[in-house]
């Protein structure tokens, strides 16, 4: 009789231990999946972005400049609550009357102008449920920015919610008093 518990026991503890080692290694590449679904989807935005600002500066061949006709980058990339903060800083800005709006520079490009824009080295520095941080190196004039993105997943795709620490500086501005 204490042959054929012992025996039950050990086979028990032996198929838990199978079954746990499937977990985790399910969960391991459950992770690695989402880690590169998210490399990639931060890849085509990036490169979207890239394909949004000419080379030409905007200017023909003739020097004249030409209007240029970005996408909306928000609103294609960004969550419903970056895109909302936005609006309500421009909304700031313009009841302010100040000649000098939050946004001097273009967080697309991290920059007012642009030349030989790139971005290199994804990273997804941390991953927790349906947020995700990501650094990408990005070249704009040769100069390389480590930019940190988080991200999250809403309607069942990846979007920016936050470009290297932008919101915290917007939602206080859109607070303050000034």
């Amino acid at each position: 009789m204490k042959r054929v518990f012992f025996t039950t026991l050990t086979a028990a503890l032996l198929f838990c231990a199978c079954n746990s080692g499937t977990s985790a290694q399910q969960k391991v590449n459950d992770d690695t999946a989402t880690r590169d679904s998210i490399i990639q989807r931060v890849t085509d935005i990036y490169t979207a972005v890239c394909k949004a600002y000419p080379s030409d500066h905007g200017f023909d061949a003739n020097g004249d400049f030409y209007e240029l006709n970005l996408p909306n980058l928000d609103s294609l990339y960004c969550t419903r609550g970056w895109n909302e903060l936005l609006a309500k800083v421009a909304e700031k800005d313009e009841q302010s009357g100040d000649e000098m709006p939050f946004f001097d520079f273009d967080y697309w490009i991290m920059g007012q102008d642009w030349d030989n824009v790139h971005f290199d080295k994804v990273v997804v520095t941390e991953l927790n449920g349906d947020t995700a941080t990501v650094n990408l190196d990005w070249y704009n004039f040769d100069n390389c920015t480590t930019i940190p993105l988080v991200l999250l997943r809403e309607d069942g795709e990846w979007r920016i919610d936050d470009i290297d620490g932008l919101k915290q500086g917007m939602q206080v501005y859109v607070e303050s008093d000034f």
